[in-house]
Formats: C-alpha cells, structure tokens, sequence
C-alpha cells in the first residue's frame, strides 16, 4: 500500500509502495553512475519522485491491472473454441453455396455433420493459417516496436492500442457471421491484419508485463509475472465453462464474441478513465532523449549507406533482436554470455505455445481421443498452471529470495533465478520425456500435468533477463521477447506439424521426443550461466565529494 500525501491528508492506493519503491532504485542507480538527465533549471535537491511533485498522480500498481486483464482472459478463453467451429461452419457454408448452390441446412458455430468432409476441413485448414501468418507475421514486426515506444510514452497507450486491435477484429468476426453473403470468409483476414497492425495478443502481454515490471519491486517482480500469467490460464481454463454456457442460454455461438466485445469496451474505458500510468515523466523524458540520439546516429549511418539500405534495414523483423548482443561497452563478458544464454532457453519455453497443437493432436491419435477427454485435458493444464503460478512460484520467492540479494538493473541473473530456471528446464524435459511413453490416457493426463508445473520457470527468467538491461529498455527488452513468442507462433506449428507427418505412420512419439531434446538442451545450456554481480555500478555513498 501506498500513501499519497497532500499536507495533512493520506489517501491509501493498493500496490503502490512498490512503485515508489521503484522509483527510488531508479534514483539511486541514477545517482551511483551520474546518468541522471542535468539541466539549466534543475534543482540541487530534486523533488522525490514525479507523484511528490503532483499530489493528485496516481501510482501505478499490478493490483490496478490484474483484475482487468482476468476478464480479458476470460474472453479470450472463451472464445477460442467457438472461433474453431465458427470458422469451419463458415468455410462449410461457402463450400455448399459454391458445390450445391445452398447452404441452409449449414448451422453457423454448430454441430454440422456435413461439414465433417476432408475439402472442407483443408480448406478450413488453409484458412486458419492464413489468418495466423497474417496476424503473427505483422505482429513480429510491431511489437517490438510498440514496445520500445511504450518506454517513451508510457504503458497506457500501448496496452489501450492492442485492446483495440481486438476490439476491431471482434467487430469484423460478428460482422462476417451475419452478412456472410455480403462479405466472405475471406474477409476474417482483414481483422487478422488490423489485430496483427496493432499488435495483436502478444504486444498487449508485452504492455502487460512491462506495466507490472515499473511498478514493483525487482526482488517480486518473477511473481507479479507469475501473477499476470496465472490470470492468463485461470482464463484459458474458466472460459470455455462460460462461453459454452451462453451458449446454452442464447443458443447462438455469436453470443460469446458478443460478450468478448462487451469486455473490450469495457477494458479500454477502463484503462483509459481509471488505469494509472506505470512509468513516470522523468523516465518517458530519459527514453525519449536516448532515443532522439539513436536517431541522430541513424540519419548519419543513412547519409554513409543511402537511404534506401537504411529503410531496408528499419524493415527488419529481426532487428529488435539485437538487443539480446548487449554492447560491450559498461558490460563483462559474463554479464554478456548470461544474457544469451537466458535468451536462448526462454526461445526454449516459447517453443511451448507452438506444440500445444501436436500435444493434443497425438493423443487423440494414439488414445482416441474426443471432446471429453481434450476438454479434460485443457482442465488439468489450465489449473495445474494457475496452482503453481499463484501459489508455489510466490512461496518460493517469499522464503528462498535473499534480502541481499542483488536486484538493480544491470547486475544480471542471482542464484534464485538460475536454481528456478533450471529446475523448470528439467521437469518440462522429465514431462515430454514422460508423454512419450505414456501408454495410456490417465498417463498422459499424469505427465501433462508434471510438464505444465514447469510454470514457474518463464515469469523467473523474464524477472532474470531484466535485470540485464537499463531500466528505460524494459520495454523495448520485453518486445523483442514477443517477437520471438511471434515468430514461435509461425515455425513451431510448421517444424513440428512437418515432423508429425512424417513421422505419424512410423513412430508418432518422435515429435514428442524432438521437443524432450529441445527442453534437455534448455537444461543443459542452464548450467552455463553464472551467478554473482557481474557488472557492478559504483554504489552511492553518504560522502561528499571535496
């Protein structure tokens, strides 16, 4: 909690204290390297922090936020089965109208027997990763940018941009399962392509996790990320319950993307009216000034290489990358090596998102699997996660994080983070390993749930990887992060789907198998990164200089 003081009154806020926390160690590190921005009319004594100067500014905190983002991933859970069927009814529409000249026996978002034909399927198939390619592909090149923008700008903005991008692309899925005849399948792509323009998904987590990253204290920051992504699958996991009983009181499978825009509105009125900014106009004014030299630097590398080579390069999707190749400049080449090595195993944990397909895919293959049993399955993950992330992951930090432990940014990855990152690594490896070899439903079951409880591992190494970089590049740091969860979006499905094919008639566990050797090469590079204060910044001292 914190307090707000205007003379006599104190007003109590939730959360804040780590806010202010925040900006404490933000002065401190500031005032140990002497990067704190000087000017003509700066003061010799500065006021503390920006919300001293203005009474009335709120401080933003995780508890402003969470609530919130658990009704935006309610209505992301609960649409996500509805979006399946409605896509495959609507694609079975086309198919009759073009084969039979009517499609009035085609229930939209229902359960259509004549839709269960292998051409409306590929079609459906092709449909689908079109729209994926189309929103991943355009949000790979987005988010990173939407997040270094965030550090200029502030939080709001960016995570008010994504939500619209949903807001639009639920507009155009309603709009297209009413005047269908009007419109067309292929008209689903449109909001693909403004979802992806303006984030999509991802770039929102981004804003997310960088909101929760300003306003809390770096020793909890791995367990407000815990926090943020048990919302996310408590979401995932209560949602279809309540998609599928509106459906069953409206009878109609539009109603939940009805409700979805209904918690859009409401989310953007939120955020808008009532959400605190996280980051505070000393820190914008710091991103802002880095930025104007880079771009300095940039007009003088584009009058040497031309212009054209220049706009080319500020095309590259892969640019925001660079920042995990920190400079060597005011950095050891441990801190250096730590850096990629976190990098290289969070690509590890990403590479989750991309099987979640084939892990479902194989059982229903191998075991017969059917509505029930995937919904059981979703059940068991869905919850196993949220117990780790809300329960296991703060316990931990609670009773192992030491007091001294070096937490600024900059000074890398401590021995928490690392036991954390690895044990993650060797349960997700243990857990691949066991659904291989599971020779029945109840084992899978089993070993799904042993894999899913390697939650923990992706809040830590995120908290781990910020404190590599300076405070201003949180952002920018956490886009590049979803750009590589974007690309995983578009490779891991095709590698691993290629795989799947190529394998299913001789061995289907060989997919399983490839990803047991993805999480083990995970555990293995772990042991490479060190603990230890690598990078250490002059510390300030109650001693004036002479």
């Amino acid at each position: 909690m914190m307090a707000i003081v205007s003379g006599l009154h104190v007003q109590q806020q939730p959360g804040a204290m780590d806010s202010q926390y925040a900006e404490a160690e933000t002065d401190a590190e500031e005032l140990a390297t002497g990067t704190i921005p000087v000017a003509a009319d700066t003061p010799l004594l500065r006021d503390r922090a920006d919300s001293f100067q203005d009474p009335s500014r709120r401080k933003g905190s995780i508890y402003w936020l969470l609530p919130a983002f658990l009704f935006i991933a309610l209505a992301f859970g609960a649409s996500l089965a509805p979006r399946i069927n409605l896509l495959i009814s609507l694609v079975c529409k086309e198919y009759q109208q073009e084969r039979f000249g009517s499609s009035l026996s085609v229930i939209i978002g229902g359960n259509n027997e004549e839709c269960r034909i292998p051409e409306v399927q590929a079609r459906a198939a092709r449909l689908s990763l079109t729209i994926n390619l189309v929103s991943a592909a355009l949000s790979a090149y987005t988010t990173a940018r939407y997040g270094a923008w965030s550090d200029r700008v502030g939080r709001k903005k960016v995570i008010l941009l994504s939500a619209f991008g949903a807001l639009c692309n639920d507009i155009i899925i309603i709009a297209v399962a009413r005047y269908f005849d009007i419109l067309g399948t292929k008209f689903l792509i449109v909001g693909a392509f403004i979802d992806g323009l303006l984030g999509s998904f991802t770039t929102g987590m981004a804003a997310t996790n960088a909101y929760a990253s300003d306003c809390t204290k770096p020793d909890k920051r791995a367990v407000a990320f815990g926090y943020i992504s048990g919302s996310l699958f408590l979401g995932i996991a209560i949602g279809p319950v309540v998609g599928a009983y509106l459906i069953k009181a409206f009878g109609d499978v539009i109603v939940v993307f009805y409700a979805s825009l209904i918690v859009h509105i409401a989310y953007i009125i939120y955020a808008w009216v009532v959400l605190p900014e996280s980051l505070s106009e000393r820190r914008m004014a710091t991103a802002r000034a880095a930025y104007s030299t880079s771009k300095i630097q940039d007009e003088e590398e584009r009058s040497r290489v031309g212009s054209f080579w220049q706009y080319v390069r500020h095309l590259n999707v892969f640019k925001p990358i660079s920042i995990f190749f920190l400079s060597k400049e005011g950095t050891s080449a441990r801190l250096r090596r730590n850096f990629l090595l976190l990098a290289y195993i969070d690509i590890v944990f990403i590479l989750n998102m991309g099987a979640f397909s084939i892990v479902v895919l194989y059982p229903t293959y191998v075991f017969g699997w059917q509505d029930l049993e995937q919904g059981y399955y979703l059940s068991i993950v869905g919850s196993t996660r949220v117990f780790i992330l809300l329960v296991v992951l703060p316990l931990i930090m609670r009773y192992f994080r030491s007091e001294t432990s070096d937490d600024r940014h900059g000074s890398g990855a401590d021995r928490l983070d690392i036991w954390i990152v690895r044990a993650a690594a060797f349960v997700e490896t243990i857990g691949y390993a066991s659904k291989a070899l599971a020779g029945n439903t109840a084992q899978y079951y089993l070993a799904s749930a042993l894999a899913a409880s390697a939650g923990f591992g992706s809040p830590a190494l995120q908290s781990a990887l910020i404190k590599h970089v300076p405070k201003e590049k949180t952002g920018e740091l956490l886009g590049a992060l979803s750009v590589l969860q974007s690309i995983s979006r578009v490779v891991t499905p095709t590698v691993l789907g290629l795989i799947y094919s190529w394998t299913v008639g001789t061995d289907p566990r060989a997919v399983l198998y490839v990803m047991t050797g993805a999480m083990c090469s995970g555990f293995i590079f772990s042991w490479f990164v060190r603990a230890g204060y690598s990078n250490p910044l002059p510390r300030p001292t109650n001693s004036r200089p002479e």
